[in-house]
């Protein structure tokens, strides 16, 4: 991976149902802007399957990244 010219940071907390479309849409504007860039998911601690979703999207997106909190820390 080259420089990063941009970091975009998502807290989450139980947002499994909206987890795909929110990646979707934030990779479309990113690829258009034409810079280098990273999207960094913050799983506060969610019981719904959140990261789950997160793992799969990393899995397939290099510029993806995630942390977990095993406990919602507010």
């Amino acid at each position: 991976m080259s420089k990063i010219d941009l970091s975009v940071i998502i807290p989450v907390y139980n947002e499994a149902s909206l987890l795909n479309v929110l990646y979707e849409r934030t990779t479309v504007v990113l690829k258009k802007i034409g810079l280098e860039y990273e999207i960094i998911f913050i799983d506060d601690g969610s019981k719904d399957g959140s990261e789950e979703i997160l793992k799969k999207l990393a899995a397939q997106d290099v510029f993806v990244n995630i942390f977990s909190f095993p406990l919602n820390q507010g």
